[in-house]
């Protein structure tokens, strides 16, 4: 048997990955998914052998894939070397982290959810033991929903069986309880909290846990993304201010505002400009500028949720509204002034 050799492309995403498995070549992975039958396999390999060209292209010349349907295939096959990992037990297996250069072979480089493939090579894993042993959590732990918004809105593909789970998840009811109230057997629901908590989904809850009133139904929430022209737009022009519309501002709330409202502003805000929600935005730039915007919006919140911090945060605001006036509010006075002035001198005339 040939020992695996399996290359993983990383660039902040998983974007492209190879096998030395013969299970793992694009051809068996069509014919064992029924895209493609066993003759079609057989020719697209004797014209690969003597083209030298990648399978995927054979196959699209041939007729038997098309273009369209390319882009898909990779992408399925890159994903299926991944989750093979989690098969992989025993002391023999091993791994290294190498830095090289994205290599200019590759026609087709791909955006991979991590935290998508770590919760599905999860739920790949068959033994149960193995599932136990890495949960690691206490029976009598009780669970919450990450106080993260970076973890919260990850891209992430539930199953009914894993909202059904993460339903339980409400910060009062104990591993035991959820394994109770679970139509699931024991092992199933405990892989799927494991896979819920190694994405960070949901956390153990600490003495002080608070997710800032949000409940699993939010997180569970049918994406609507539109990744349009329209929401590119609206990212510019957050970004070309953010910083001048303050902590308030990015948040969309009142000066006055209470706590429990800037917690609930926080999460909404994160949520439509979580990264991960974005993810197949394809301009560095625009990505660069989502960054920022969700950064801004974490920093308000760190600030605004803290007595302390936030007292400073509004004296400084106050400071810098009597040093520096509004310049719609010091237009409209001097405009005042100008039609007081104006009267007057036409009193004259």
């Amino acid at each position: 048997m040939v020992k695996p050799d399996i290359s993983i492309l990383v660039l902040h995403d998983m974007v492209f990955s190879s096998s030395n498995q013969d299970n793992d070549k694009l051809g068996e992975i069509l014919l064992k998914e029924g895209k493609i039958n066993l003759e079609q396999h057989k020719q697209s390999v004797e014209l690969l052998k003597e083209t030298g060209r990648k399978q995927g292209t054979v196959l699209v010349r041939l007729g038997y894939l098309k273009p369209q349907d390319l882009v898909w295939a990779v992408r399925h096959q890159v994903e299926e070397i991944i989750l093979s990992l989690f098969s992989l037990e025993g002391s023999s297996s091993e791994f290294e982290f190498k830095e090289e250069p994205l290599s200019s072979d590759e026609v087709i480089t791909l955006k991979l959810s991590a935290a998508n493939l770590i919760h599905r090579g999860i739920k790949k894993i068959t033994n149960p033991q193995k599932i136990f042993n890495l949960l690691c959590v206490p029976m009598d732990a009780v669970l919450c929903l990450s106080s993260d918004p970076m973890n919260l809105f990850q891209d992430i593909e539930l199953t009914m069986d894993d909202k059904k789970i993460l339903s339980f998840v409400d910060g009062r009811t104990m591993v035991k309880d959820i394994l109770s109230l679970s139509s699931l057997d024991e092992s199933e629901t405990l892989k799927a909290l494991y896979a819920l908590l190694s994405v960070r989904l949901i956390e153990v809850k600490e003495e002080d846990g608070a997710n800032g009133g949000l409940s699993a139904a939010d997180v569970m929430e049918e994406r609507e993304i539109k990744i349009d022209e329209e929401f590119v737009g609206k990212v510019e022009n957050i970004y070309s201010k953010h910083e001048q519309m303050g902590y308030y501002g990015i948040l969309g709330i009142k000066q006055w505002a209470p706590l429990d409202d800037i917690k609930k502003a926080y999460y909404k805000a994160a949520k439509e400009f979580h990264p991960d929600r974005h993810f197949y935005i394809n301009s560095g730039t625009v990505k660069e500028k989502l960054n920022a915007i969700f950064s801004y919006i974490t920093t308000a919140y760190a600030a605004l949720s803290n007595s302390q911090k936030r007292k400073e945060y509004d004296n400084r605001l106050t400071h810098k509204t009597t040093a520096v006036p509004d310049k719609e509010e010091s237009a409209r006075s001097r405009f005042e002034e100008g039609k007081v002035e104006f009267g007057i001198v036409k009193s004259f005339l």
